[in-house]
């Protein structure tokens, strides 16, 4: 089973969790002033601090089509895309949960997913990443920590990001900008992972301060930020609906009938209709009338709507935005929905 295949915890407004550990190799110049000699010094090291360890290791410019499109699809391969090359590398586990990539931006970082909201993935990233540094000469400065070529990822070397979807908050009108101002109070941001992205109330919350801080010190600031944001949410979406019970009622039947019938599917009215599906669930999950459940002749799992949310968002990352709206995807699209819903017939 793939990380994402679990529901996770907090799914109904957490998507996933991810942490990231950036290091570089002593005595080597950083990606950007990089030569091949230098690219194969990297993996030779990495490649010998990795021996004997239960990853499928994946080269760069020897990934056939089939392969990356279940890199892909696993969300191996998501930002991360864009810098793959023949000199590059990736190590991954049997769940797709645990990832090393060699030669991207960095010489080597270290990524922890999981489903729902997780910051333990933080510990995992850390704790595979200081495995590797027993190995390896690593790039480490008394004063600043952990050096890299990205001065933003000087320091702890640590980064976490958690994908969202919050609706609710969004239909106020100064609701992002009143979450966006207490990341900041947090040392944390709010970020669109993609354009029009905060249309359908996608967004990352990303820690946002590595020099000065420990990994322990961002960890448990997220954890104070992100459990108010879940709150918030909730909070917002069972007023919305609740306010309206029979309009939220009809767009949620709406909603899971275009998703489910609809032969082209554009990725913002994807992400639309799962939304309207999130705010009536979460008053669905809370209410005490039993007839408000008994008059829709369906299911659909936090479980599905975040592997449909999750599908839909990578692509969203990966592809060209003129490919988006090509005939042929919004048909394949609509299909592959279709896919995951059958999960919940």
């Amino acid at each position: 089973m793939r990380w994402y295949e679990n529901e996770g915890i907090d799914s109904d407004v957490v998507i996933m969790t991810t942490a990231v550990v950036s290091r570089s190799i002593n005595g080597t110049p950083f990606v950007p002033k990089m030569k091949k000699t230098d690219f194969d010094h990297v993996k030779a090291e990495v490649d010998s601090a990795m021996k004997g360890l239960p990853m499928e290791r994946l080269e760069g410019g020897k990934i056939d089509l089939t392969k990356m499109e279940q890199l892909m699809r696993d969300r191996v391969l998501m930002t991360e895309g864009a810098e793959l090359s023949e000199n590059s590398v990736i190590y991954t586990d049997e769940k797709s949960a645990l990832n090393v990539f060699v030669n991207f931006s960095e010489h080597l970082t270290v990524e922890a997913r999981s489903a729902g909201f997780d910051l333990d993935v933080a510990d995992r990233a850390d704790k595979f990443a200081s495995m590797l540094e027993s190995k390896l000469d690593i790039s480490f400065s008394e004063k600043y920590g952990f050096l890299n070529s990205n001065l933003t990822d000087t320091g702890t070397g640590l980064r976490i990001f958690a994908m969202v979807n919050i609706p609710g908050i969004c239909r106020n009108e100064r609701g992002v900008e009143v979450v966006s101002k207490r990341c900041q109070q947090y040392d944390w941001k709010l970020a669109a992972p993609f354009k029009r992205a905060g249309a359908a109330g996608i967004f990352f919350i990303l820690s946002d301060a590595m020099l000065g801080v420990s990994g322990s010190g961002i960890k448990e600031n997220g954890r104070q930020l992100i459990r108010e944001i879940i709150d918030l949410e909730r909070k917002c979406r069972l007023e919305i609906a609740g306010g309206n019970t029979a309009m939220y009622k009809d767009l949620y039947a709406r909603a899971y009938g275009t998703l489910k019938y609809a032969t082209v599917q554009q990725p913002l009215e994807i992400l639309t209709n799962l939304s309207n599906i999130r705010i009536y669930k979460n008053y669905l999950d809370n209410s005490q009338d039993q007839e408000d459940r008994e008059d829709l002749p369906f299911e659909i799992s936090w479980k599905t709507i975040n592997m449909i949310t999750g599908e839909i968002c990578r692509e969203c990352m990966g592809d060209r935005p003129r490919n988006r709206a090509l005939p042929a995807a919004n048909k394949k699209r609509a299909k592959t929905v279709k896919e995951y819903l059958k999960g919940d017939d």
